[in-house]
Formats: C-alpha cells, sequence, structure tokens
C-alpha cells in the first residue's frame, strides 16, 4: 500500500501539464461530492426531523400528567363554583337586605359550611362569598366581615367588572389577614344571583401548592422529556393571560412573552408541539394542550439546551461525514483523474521518444501532442525535401564521375603507347622516365576500370602507395610516407578516391624549412565507425580558420576557397553515408594538420 501510494504521489509530481489532470479532478470530484452532500444534507434534515417528532412525542407525553393533574384541579374548582352558584342557603344570603349579626351565626355557619365543603381539594387556599347588597363576605373558615373590614380587598375590584354567570380565572395576590403575607393564587371568580341582589364567588388555588403537585406528578414523565433543567409549566386562561409560570417570569403577562408569535396558535390551537422563542430570545419545544373546563390551557415548554447532547452528536456525524466525503471523492477523484490523463501522457512520452525536442512549450496535453505531431510532419517534409536534394546531387555526381572516365581511359592508353616507344628507343625496362610512366599508367587505369562509389580500404591504400611513388620521382627524399591500417580493417568499405586528396593536400601544405617531411595515413575503428585520415608535419592551421572549416564540414554547404578537394570530399561522405558523417581537422601533435574521415564500419557490399 505505501509503495503504491509512494507511486501515486511520484506520477502526480512528475505530471507535465496538470491540466488534463486536474481537469478531470475537478469534474469527478464534483460528480462524486456533490451527489454526496446532498445524501448527508438529506439524512441530516431527515435526522432532525426525526429527532423534533422524538422531541414534540416526548413532550406530549410528559404534558399528560399535568394534563390531568390541571383537569382535576380546576374541574373540581369549577364544579364547586357551579355547585355553591345554585344553592340556596348561598342565594338566600345575596338576597338579605340586612347583614347578619352575631345573633345569626347559627346561618352564618351553614352558609360558610356549604363553602367548606366545596373547598375539599389538596390545593384549594379558601373560597370567598361576597354580598353585593349588604356588602358582606362569608369565608369557607367560618370568618365573617364587613367587606370594608375584610383583609382581601381584591373582591371589591373583581366584583364591578364581573357578568352574570360567567367564569372569570385570574392570577392575584391575596391577603389571608391583616399581619399575613399576600399569597399568590388564581382565582376562579363568578357572580350569581340578579342584578337587584347579586353576589360573587371567589375559588381560591394556592399557587404554591399546585406547583408541588404539578413538580410530584412529573417525575416520571418528565424523564421521559429528556430531563426536567429549564422545563417550563404555564397556564393560560382563555383571553390568553398567563395564570401559572412555574418560572415565575411571564405570570400575569400576556402570553406572548412566553411564547412570541406562537401564542394565539397555543391559545386556539387545542392539542399540539412547536417550536417557540420567549421574549429573551431562547428556543423552547412547547407542547401544549386544551384544558376541559373553562377554556384553560397547558403547555410544558422545555428548552432545546435540554437536548444539546443530540443536536451536537447529529452535528457532529454531519460534520464528520461531511469531511470524510470531501476527503473519499478527492482521493477517489485523483485515482481516476490520474487514470485517465495516462494515455494521453503515454502519447506525450512517445511522441519525445519519437522525434526532437518541442520547439515552443504548450499549456496542456492536447496542443502539446498537436503541435508535436505538426513538428514530427514538418521535420519528415524537411528531411523528404533533403532525400531528394542528395538523391539528385548523387545522381549529377554519378553523371559527372562517368563523363570524367572518359578522360583517364584516354590518358592511360596514350600512356601505354608512350611507354611502348620509350622502351623501344632505350631497351632499358628499368629506365626511370619508363618506371613513372608504368606508375601514372597504373593509376589511370584503376580510375578507368572503377565503377560505383565505394572501394576496399585495401584498394584505396594501394592507390595511394602509387600516388606516392610518381611524388618521390619530384621530391625525392625529402617526404617520407608511412601506411598504418590493420590487414583487419583492409576489407572495409570506403569511398573511392578518398585517401588520395588527403595525401594530395598535406602535400601541398608541407613545411619547406624542413629537410624531411613526413606524412602518414592511418585507419582504426571508433566503435561501430571507421576513422580513417592523413597526418603531415606541415604547416598547419590557426585555430580561428580550422574552427570554421569544421562548422563548414558540419553544416556542408558552406563554399571553400582553400582545401577545395577536401570540401568536395566531404560533401561526397555526406551524400553517401548522411550528415552524421564527413571530415574533420585537427591539430596534430608537434606542430602539422589531421585530417580524419568519420563513415560506417561496413564491409565492402560488392557495389
Amino acid at each position: 500500500m505505501k509503495a503504491w501510494l509512494a507511486s501515486f504521489r511520484r506520477g502526480i509530481r512528475n505530471y507535465r501539464f496538470k491540466s488534463l489532470f486536474m481537469q478531470s479532478f475537478r469534474l469527478i470530484f464534483i460528480g462524486l461530492a456533490l451527489p454526496l452532500m446532498a445524501v448527508i444534507l438529506a439524512v441530516y434534515l431527515f435526522s432532525q426531523d426525526m429527532l423534533g417528532k422524538e422531541m414534540r412525542t416526548a413532550n406530549l407525553r410528559a404534558l399528560e400528567t399535568i394534563e390531568n393533574v390541571s383537569d382535576i384541579v380546576f374541574g373540581q374548582a369549577h364544579a364547586a363554583v357551579m355547585s355553591i352558584a345554585v344553592d340556596e342557603g348561598v342565594l338566600g344570603e345575596i338576597r338579605a337586605n340586612e347583614p347578619r349579626t352575631y345573633k345569626d351565626y347559627e346561618h352564618v355557619r351553614t352558609v360558610s359550611n356549604t363553602l367548606g365543603l366545596s373547598s375539599k381539594n389538596m390545593v384549594a387556599d379558601s373560597v370567598y362569598l361576597y354580598c353585593g347588597k349588604t356588602d358582606y363576605l362569608i369565608a369557607n373558615s367560618g370568618y365573617a366581615s364587613r367587606m370594608p373590614y375584610a383583609p382581601d380587598r381584591g373582591l371589591l375590584d373583581a366584583y364591578p367588572q364581573m357578568r352574570f354567570n360567567e367564569n372569570v380565572w385570574m392570577h392575584r395576590a391575596m391577603r389571608s389577614s391583616f399581619n399575613a403575607e399576600p399569597a399568590k393564587v388564581i382565582t376562579l371568580f363568578r357572580r350569581i344571583g340578579t342584578e337587584s341582589a347579586s353576589g360573587l364567588v371567589a375559588y381560591n388555588i394556592d399557587e404554591g401548592a399546585l406547583e408541588r403537585m404539578f413538580v410530584n406528578g412529573q417525575r416520571t414523565a418528565g424523564q421521559a422529556a429528556h430531563g426536567s433543567g429549564g422545563r417550563a409549566i404555564a397556564l393560560l386562561s382563555g383571553d390568553g393571560t398567563v395564570l401559572f409560570d412555574s418560572t415565575g417570569r411571564g405570570t400575569g403577562l400576556d402570553a406572548s412573552a412566553l411564547f412570541g408569535p406562537q401564542a394565539e396558535a397555543i391559545r386556539t390551537g387545542g392539542r399540539g408541539a412547536l417550536t417557540v422563542v420567549d421574549g429573551d430570545g431562547d428556543a423552547y419545544m412547547a407542547a401544549y394542550s386544551q384544558l376541559s373546563v373553562g377554556g384553560l390551557v397547558c403547555a410544558l415548554m422545555v428548552p432545546y439546551r435540554s437536548y444539546a447532547g443530540s443536536l451536537y452528536a447529529l452535528q457532529a456525524f454531519v460534520a464528520l461525514s461531511l469531511v470524510a466525503g470531501l476527503l473519499l471523492s478527492a482521493v477517489l477523484a485523483a485515482i481516476l483523474g490520474a487514470r485517465l490523463s495516462r494515455p494521453i501522457q503515454e502519447i506525450a512520452d512517445f511522441i519525445d521518444r519519437s522525434s526532437a525536442p518541442s520547439p515552443a512549450p504548450a499549456d496542456n496535453e492536447l496542443n502539446y501532442i498537436l503541435m508535436r505531431l505538426i513538428s514530427v510532419f514538418d521535420d519528415n517534409q524537411m528531411l523528404e525535401r533533403e532525400r531528394l536534394e542528395r538523391f539528385t546531387a548523387l545522381r549529377q555526381a554519378q553523371a559527372q564521375a562517368l563523363q570524367a572516365q572518359i578522360a583517364p581511359h584516354f590518358l592511360h592508353n596514350t600512356l601505354q603507347a608512350v611507354g611502348w616507344l620509350i622502351l623501344n628507343e632505350t631497351r632499358n625496362e628499368d629506365s626511370p622516365a619508363l618506371k613513372a610512366l608504368v606508375q601514372l599508367s597504373d593509376i589511370a587505369r584503376g580510375a578507368t576500370e572503377s565503377s560505383g562509389n565505394l572501394t576496399t580500404l585495401g584498394d584505396e591504400v594501394a592507390n595511394v602507395e602509387r600516388y606516392m611513388e610518381l611524388q618521390k620521382l619530384r621530391y625525392l627524399d625529402s617526404i617520407e610516407f608511412g601506411v598504418c591500417a590493420p590487414d583487419a580493417l583492409r576489407g572495409l568499405s570506403v569511398p573511392r578516391a578518398c585517401l588520395q586528396p588527403l595525401v594530395e593536400n598535406s602535400i601541398k601544405f608541407i613545411d619547406r624549412s624542413k629537410q624531411t617531411s613526413h606524412i602518414a595515413v592511418f585507419a582504426e575503428l571508433d566503435g561501430q565507425d571507421l576513422a580513417i585520415g592523413a597526418r603531415d608535419d606541415g604547416m598547419g592551421m590557426d585555430a580561428g580558420e580550422m574552427q570554421a572549416y569544421n562548422l563548414g564540414f558540419r553544416d556542408g554547404n558552406k563554399p571553400f576557397i582553400r582545401h577545395i578537394g577536401l570540401g568536395n570530399l566531404n560533401q561526397r561522405i555526406r551524400l553517401l553515408f548522411g550528415d552524421g558523417y564527413g571530415l574533420t581537422l585537427s591539430a596534430a601533435d608537434g606542430g602539422g594538420l589531421v585530417v580524419l574521415i568519420r563513415i560506417p564500419a561496413a564491409p565492402q557490399s560488392g557495389e
């Protein structure tokens, strides 16, 4: 695995262009990442919806206990008030023209007992009867007094606002005695009687006892609602007033203080659960239900922070899934992008191996391949033109060579006739003149009998030796000539008449100040090539001129004013063997010049 990853990273790092790979990478990455992100988002939304449903279901289950307790408590209060409203003793009391005195204690106790029987409820604080005609107050505790002397003055404030036979729920602070602290109660008011003789029944529920009942009843249900931390229980009246708030923040206020814009939906919505934001900006899951009496609504509010663990776990899952999905998409896109771009890279590498370097850079693979193909096409066109030019030049050279054979043939016949005359006159076969004439005739015969452009190295060496025999007649012993050509090489092919121009050039530029000059012909193998040439100790050539000649020999198209024979010989070799072969000049050790011919080492083919 490590080796594969290292190879993959090396391939990406060494990839020449990156453009096709990056394009493929981007397309594949987008194609993989977008659907994956869509799936993760869908899973997140689905999970969030399922979590919301679970929260609503759990809160509704927890609300059931509150709903049951509320129905019992407020149902009993409603039933008690309705029972008092039709009691004859109570109705007789509110119709009395004068308030009762101590002499009427039994009658007052009877009414008090009636009120007391109606308050048999564990959360009931007290029950009052106010008689409007006599301004008299009777309590379930047996207390009776004229209203100006009663500690609970709230009845007087509520009495004028009440309509007959209408139940009104109200949260208020009630003082049971002049020395006691006001107690928070939820009071159910009902005005009874007639316009001429009316009264007011007040059924007071202790807020503290009600809250304790809710808490005790919610211990088990609270666990189903994911704990009780931060939970709030609220009761709303029919007009949207908060009668009870376990947190104490919204009691007595409008329901919008707790439920925000959703207050109306909760007040009139029957039963359900929804998300609310209170006046402080805190979000809650509110489960609500309308009670069976008095248009009251009970609600259980659980803050979303109670579900923080589940929400954080869901968010962490989504975040990790996104990161893992993006990484996986990137890895797969890189692998597939590398595979898609590999064939193009292999084509580019193949073109690099099979042609010259690209003349201009390219910014992407397709442009690069197109430019390389155009370059290869242009190179092939140029090579084809060069081949045609060489073929034409070679045909011209062959025609000129055929025409030139006429002169050596005539010369050979003439020299044979002159030699016969010399022998006939002198009768001496050892005559120097006759020997020279025979040597010259042999050279002419070699030129006459030759055909084709190639000969063997051995024939070429023999021809040069005959040429040097003639030159010794002129230069006597002032030139020493030598040959270093192993017999193993003498069967190899060389261009015809390639050594004689080299030797002739060496004789032309000998150092006349020397008593004896030296010229040597040599041949040796250099790898797959045959190196032949001539070395002398003559006047030589300065470095600048030598460099110019070598550049001309390499280019093959520079005219030569001096050493015309060498230039022609170099052109013949390039035509025969290609531009990689030809002549090279170099300085000889101790002075002089070395002319080297480099051609392929190949045996005579019988051309």
